[in-house]
This record gives C-alpha cells, sequence and structure tokens, in this order.
C-alpha cells in the first residue's frame, strides 16, 4: 500500500484511515516529501499516529509523533486530510495570511504554523498547538481558568480588528435559510415543539432584517471551546475551515452558544459557566468602542439565538434520539438570547432559571 493511493478519486474513507494510521507509510512521507520539517541531518527512527478527531463530515485529523535515531527531542506534527481539494487550499491560505499577520509564534495569540499544503494529496500540513483544550476550563471559576477565557477574548478581538485582502474566503451563511431548515428539521422529529420553534423563527427573522447594514469583519466561523487551546499566558486557535467574512458578532453569539450546548451535555449545571462567560464578554467588549457595545450585544444575542437552534438540530435530525431533555433546555436558551437585547440579560435570565431548578 503506498501514499499514493491518496490520488483517487474513489478511495472511501476507511482506505484514507488505513493510509493515514499506517506508521510505515507516513514515516515515508515525512522522509521524502516532507524532509524540509526534518532536523537537518536527522533520521527519522519512528512514526506514531493518533488519530485526533473521527469527523462525521469530510475530514480527518490526525497527529504524528516524530522519533529520531540522534539523541534529539521528538517533534509532533499535525496533519489533515480534505475530501474537496479547493477546500484545502483555501484553508492553508487562510492560515498563511494570518500567520503573516501577527498569528505566529512571536505572539501570544496564535494559529498552528502552516507548513505546507500537499494539493494532490489533498493533506494541509501543520505544526502541532501546546496547551489544554479550554473546554476543560468550563467548571473552573478560579483566576486562571477566567484569565483563560478573557484570553480567548483578545484572540478573537484580534482577528476581527484584522484589515487585510482575503481573496477566495467564503461569503457568510445565509441565515434565514439555515433558520427554516433548522424548523422544518427539529420540527419533524418533535413536532410538539412546533409552536416554540415558529415564534423563535419569527423573532430572529424579523431582527436578522436589521443586521444587512453592519460592517463585516474576517471572522472564524467556528470560534468554539474544542477549537481553541490555552497554556501559559497563550492562545492558540484551530480549525478554519469556516473562516468567513460576516458580522463579528457571529463569532462572539456561536462561543457563547457552544460553551453552553458543552455544559448542558455534560453532568454540570449550566449555572457553574456563567462566571467564564461573563469573563469572556467582559474582555471582549472592553476591545470595542463604548458606542457600538448596545448594538454589538444585541446582535450577538441573536447569533447565540441561532447557534442554540442549531444544536437542537443537531441532536434531533444528525444524531436521532438525543437528550430530549437537553433539546427543551437549548430551545429555552435559544428563546432567551432571541428575545434579549444584551448578553448580559440573557446569561442573568438564564442563571436565575437554572437557580431555581436547583
Amino acid at each position: 500500500m503506498s501514499i499514493d493511493l491518496l490520488l483517487s478519486p474513489v478511495i472511501s474513507k476507511a482506505k484514507v484511515m488505513e493510509i493515514l494510521t499506517s506508521p510505515e507509510i507516513m514515516a515515508d512521507l515525512f522522509r521524502t516529501r516532507l524532509s524540509f520539517l526534518l532536523p537537518p541531518g536527522a533520521t527519522l527512527a519512528e512514526c506514531r499516529p493518533t488519530v485526533l478527531r473521527k469527523r462525521l463530515g469530510s475530514r480527518q485529523v490526525l497527529c504524528y509523533r516524530l522519533f529520531f535515531a540522534e539523541s534529539l527531542p521528538s517533534m509532533m506534527v499535525v496533519v489533515k486530510r480534505y475530501a474537496d481539494k479547493s477546500e484545502g487550499e483555501r484553508t492553508y491560505a487562510i492560515m498563511r495570511m494570518l500567520w503573516e499577520n501577527g498569528f505566529n509564534r512571536d505572539s501570544e495569540l496564535k494559529i498552528p504554523e502552516p507548513f505546507c499544503y500537499l494539493s494532490e494529496l489533498r493533506l494541509l500540513v501543520q505544526g502541532k498547538a501546546r496547551g489544554i483544550l479550554l473546554l476543560n476550563n468550563l467548571k473552573k471559576s478560579a483566576p486562571a481558568a477566567l484569565d483563560r477565557m478573557r484570553g480567548a477574548a483578545r484572540w478573537l478581538a484580534k482577528l476581527h480588528r484584522l484589515d487585510v485582502d482575503c481573496p477566495g474566503i467564503n461569503p457568510p451563511p445565509d441565515d434565514e435559510a439555515a433558520i427554516r431548515l433548522f424548523v422544518r428539521r427539529v420540527a419533524k422529529r418533535v413536532p410538539h415543539f412546533q409552536p416554540r420553534l415558529d415564534g423563535l423563527a419569527c423573532n430572529l427573522f424579523a431582527r436578522i432584517e436589521g443586521f444587512a447594514d453592519r460592517p463585516r469583519a474576517l471572522v472564524h466561523g467556528d470560534f468554539q471551546c474544542e477549537n481553541i487551546i490555552v497554556g501559559a499566558k497563550k492562545v492558540t486557535v484551530v480549525d478554519l475551515d469556516g473562516f468567513c467574512r460576516s458580522d463579528p458578532a457571529r463569532d462572539l453569539g456561536y462561543f457563547i452558544a457552544q460553551t453552553r450546548t458543552k455544559i448542558f451535555k455534560g453532568s454540570v449545571s449550566p449555572v457553574s459557566v456563567i462566571p467564564a462567560l461573563r469573563a469572556f464578554w467582559g474582555e471582549y467588549r472592553s476591545a470595542i468602542s463604548e458606542g457600538e457595545r448596545p448594538d454589538y450585544s444585541s446582535r450577538t444575542c441573536v447569533f447565540a439565538a441561532i447557534k442554540c437552534l442549531e444544536s437542537v438540530y443537531y441532536v434531533t435530525d444528525v444524531l436521532p434520539g438525543g437528550d430530549m431533555e437537553v433539546v427543551g433546555q437549548l430551545i429555552d436558551d435559544a428563546e432567551r438570547f432571541s428575545g434579549a437585547e444584551r448578553v448580559e440579560e440573557a446569561l442573568e435570565l438564564s442563571q436565575s432559571s437554572w437557580a431555581e431548578r436547583g
């Protein structure tokens, strides 16, 4: 079996994973086409692959620890394989743009180093982000944990301030079409929620209509705790496949909603994440002008509601048989955010509701 099997346009996902998890095949790739990554004069002795994410979609992500015959420290490299060649090219171009505009090794707010994109094999090769997932901080309210949430907010504010041309990036999602899809599919699975879903959609459509003239910025598109790695004063953000030019409040709302969703799916009360979200929101809010804050807050609430609705769709449609209690909690949160004008208001309502439940 050879790495060149990845050139086939009809190769199965199972065969792709068999190749990417083969120590011998991947070691040969590092010795030949990726030899520029190895220390000068080093002899690669062993390659140990680890699957980082088992995706339902079209990408596979693996980490390779490389060991050398000489007395050299091992190194780790991440490889992401794309089903769509052009998607990989676009993501690599975005990473290079960010790396060259301050999100590099010299900064505390950065991305993994983009080494290369092997276009014919559809492999994006990048550095390994070091630290722990921000997700692991959600149960904590210690000062260090809250500082990491503030660091994530500073990373996002830095991105939204970046004013550079980025040709070829995706247009923003069609929010109205997405809302209609989510409502239709969720109502099909859980029809007793139809009246609440219809009311939620009407409210969101009315509020979105007023956003058309808002300025656009470069946005991450999937800014959430599972894509943020934190360390000693450093924040590294990964997974830039959803990158686009859109309303910056999209990233803010998505982050807040996704953070809440992760808690709903765990064993911890959602109240426990409120201090972390307040720290995140307060830090980002301090980075924008006082005059912009009310409008940012209102738009963030709307995007948080849309993301909650998307999570309901995911639980009921993509993962049929999902936890109906979680579905109800997410719809509750979507309604709170869709009716709120301020992030603080939505979080306060959420905290009060969960405190009453005990």
